[in-house]
């Protein structure tokens, strides 16, 4: 019985660790696109000169804060959804009989609830998700391209530790292709129809 009225719980609880997921990815991509407009300092866990700080859970205070408040009112609501209800016979005189019963209880009001609650917050995932990206090569969490992005120039020293910017630090010449990467120097926006490493 017990089980049976807490496996919603437990399917959300791995749904909510998907849509996390979701939103890890789409911020990371938002974050990385911001550096083709303007000098950001990186994040790292122990920062030290202009660096900042990774993100608690992962993600902004603007989206951790609502998503977990969120996720602990679906959970509520899943709560008072479906419950353990018991059941006691009692005598003429207000004594209990020995025979008890207990079943899964259910609300459908609340199921109803639950079930817009979290309609809502696929939506609101697909409503972020449609938001355009800044002008910047679309990278996600792919190892390889990052580690393209931070092939920087050898003679920026340092820059790890600096504001950098995403950019062009060299074009494409005859058939040699031009380079992009994070850097301390000035870069420029890649021209349209060239190739870049």
């Amino acid at each position: 019985m017990v089980a049976v009225a807490n496996l919603p719980q437990v399917i959300v609880s791995c749904l909510y660790f998907a849509y996390n997921t979701v939103y890890i990815s789409m911020l990371s991509a938002d974050e990385f696109s911001r550096f083709s407009s303007h000098r950001k300092a990186l994040r790292t866990t122990n920062p030290k000169d202009e660096q900042r700080s990774t993100y608690w859970l992962s993600l902004p205070w603007t989206y951790a804060l609502p998503l977990a408040v969120c996720s602990s009112v679906l959970h509520w609501l899943i709560s008072q959804s479906l419950f353990i209800a018991r059941t006691e016979i009692l005598e003429t005189y207000g004594q209990p009989e020995e025979i008890s019963y207990m079943e899964v209880g259910y609300s459908p009001l609340a199921i109803l609830v639950a079930l817009l609650f979290g309609s809502g917050m696929v939506l609101g995932l697909i409503l972020n998700g449609l938001r355009k990206l800044r002008q910047c090569v679309l990278v996600g969490n792919n190892s390889l391209a990052i580690a393209a992005a931070c092939q920087k120039p050898e003679k920026d020293v340092d820059a790890q530790l600096k504001r950098v910017q995403w950019g062009a630090v060299r074009h494409q010449e005859d058939q040699r292709p031009g380079h992009c990467c994070f850097t301390s120097e000035d870069v420029e926006t890649p021209r349209f129809g060239n190739s870049y490493l």
